[in-house]
């Protein structure tokens, strides 16, 4: 077994295609936040008592909340431990039951991001930690039309809530340019410059946008890259 590396840093193995899986454990760990988050909750919380327990037969709330305690224990070994690297091995397979196939997919990290929040605010339900984790990390959106008139119309708005604002890459030189592009309205016309909205109450086929506003930033807000664009 190797000794912890020269930078002071614990890495993780991959396990088959887990790349992906492991820079976002390690910026999650690298983040105080989060980690304090992580280890706010006491393994009494997590019904760490129970674990080697046949968790069918325990009540649904006694069960050994696993992607919470296998998290904090990952984390502690990225901190303290003096080995050069560690495996993710349990935080996948008893925490979230991937099996050894599972492993060796390439999952979008966009995706996994999704995936792993839902498991960890799951397995937090109920403590304190799962309110401060969605309120540091959830972005609001809202998505509107709104016509060019002289008595403009705007239609009632979809909001989103997610924790990752996807922006456009291709054309643009850095983030504040994809975010800019994010934020332009879309002309709702027929390619040829015609409009093709119906104003909901007046019922003619007026000029109209489609609009994004962002409600909510949060205080640790998560970019997904949009690497790929469709030829239609």
């Amino acid at each position: 077994r190797k000794d912890r590396a020269a930078s002071g840093l614990v890495g993780l193995r991959n396990q088959g295609s887990t790349c992906y899986m492991n820079a976002l454990l390690q910026a999650w760990y690298m983040t105080p936040e989060f980690r304090t988050i992580v280890y706010s909750v006491s393994p009494e919380k997590l019904n760490a008592a129970n674990i080697g327990k046949d968790a069918k037969k325990l009540p649904h709330d006694q069960r050994p909340r696993m992607i919470a305690l296998l998290l904090q224990k990952l984390f502690t070994t990225l901190q303290l431990s003096r080995v050069e690297s560690t495996t993710t091995n349990e935080l996948t397979t008893k925490g979230f039951g991937w099996e050894e196939n599972d492993v060796r997919i390439q999952h979008d990290i966009h995706e996994l991001l999704a995936v792993f929040l839902d498991g960890v605010l799951r397995h937090l339900k109920g403590t304190h930690a799962q309110e401060r984790l969605v309120s540091m990390l959830q972005v609001r959106t809202e998505r509107f039309v709104k016509t060019l008139t002289p008595n403009p119309y705007r239609s009632t708005g979809t909001a989103d809530d997610s924790f990752c604002l996807l922006v456009p890459v291709k054309g643009h030189g850095d983030i504040v340019s994809s975010l800019k592009s994010l934020m332009m309205p879309e002309v709702l016309d027929d390619g040829a410059g015609q409009p093709v909205y119906r104003h909901p109450e007046t019922g003619e086929i007026v000029p109209a946008q489609r609009c994004m506003e962002v409600k909510q930033l949060p205080p640790i807000l998560s970019l997904g890259l949009l690497r790929m664009s469709w030829i239609i």
